[in-house]
């Protein structure tokens, strides 16, 4: 991906992205809610520091995934010029004027469709297709100085599309078959699968386009229909809907105090729809 953003605070949002010149930028917002309805209008949002005003550039990259820790660390994953995985720790101000760049991580692989997510306030997990295009998943630990290390990491099979959150992975693999794999990391930051929807007799058929958040899948299916399951803490498939046919990739968002969620995707007709779903 070449943009990414996870809120920071109750009143700030980052956003990473490469930027004109092929480089990574990061950005602080303020967000002014609007306490009628909670809503905001981007207009009146404030752009606060960001990383190359801070002076720290990263060079050129290929794609950029974005995670927050805390209210003052945030982490990058970035596929560099070179096709190498890099993994940043940035530190942000009380003001958010200012992103100071912290430790970094480099593989000596060449990745793609770079994901990362936070596991808690000092520990993030990499999944990306590799060099062989299979999944692979690392975790890493950041210390209070900011220094990255990496502590464990995993290889599945081949896959030719992702989406990750925390220590769920969906995948497409080659043969059109959504795979939800379940990681499971000990106190040392080892990675271990714990189960997959095909293990535990749930799957869902042929897939194209799909994504993840929380607990709830969308993705085009075999139907190209626009398709969204809720999966269970043992991955098992606790309901779904299915909606209008659609052509072109999808996202989802959980919110509404995880009573609903919101899609948006591009519809056979050519026009861009924001759905919402609710739980019965």
């Amino acid at each position: 991906p070449n943009f990414d953003e996870s809120d920071v605070d109750e009143r700030r949002i980052a956003i990473a992205m490469i930027d004109g010149r092929k480089e990574l930028r990061v950005i602080l917002w303020s967000v002014p809610w609007n306490g009628n309805n909670g809503s905001f209008s981007l207009s009146d949002s404030g752009r606060l520091g960001d990383n190359v005003g801070s002076g720290h550039r990263t060079g050129e990259i290929q794609e950029v995934s974005l995670a927050v820790l805390s209210d003052t660390r945030l982490v990058t994953a970035v596929k560099t010029k070179q096709s190498k995985l890099r993994v940043i720790a940035w530190d942000v101000s009380n003001d958010g004027m200012t992103l100071e760049r912290r430790g970094s991580w480099t593989s000596s692989g060449e990745p793609e469709l770079i994901q990362i997510s936070r596991i808690s306030d000092t520990q993030a997990i990499v999944a990306f297709r590799n060099e062989n295009e299979n999944l692979e998943v690392i975790s890493f630990s950041v210390n209070l100085q900011g220094d990255v290390t990496k502590d464990g990491e995993a290889v599945r099979g081949r896959i030719n599309a992702l989406d990750h959150d925390a220590t769920r992975s969906i995948m497409r693999d080659d043969d059109n078959n959504l795979r939800l794999i379940q990681w499971q990391l000990d106190g040392t930051g080892a990675i271990s699968c714990q189960t997959d929807n095909f293990v535990e007799g749930h799957p869902t058929g042929r897939v194209y386009d799909i994504a993840y958040d929380n607990g709830l899948s969308a993705m085009r299916d075999g139907s190209n229909r626009l398709r969204v399951i809720e999966w269970g803490a043992n991955l098992s498939r606790e309901g779904e809907g299915v909606a209008y046919r659609i052509k072109g990739p999808v996202k989802i968002a959980r919110g509404f105090g995880y009573e609903g969620a919101a899609t948006a995707a591009l519809a056979d007709d050519d026009t861009f729809r924001i759905t919402v779903w609710h739980e019965d």
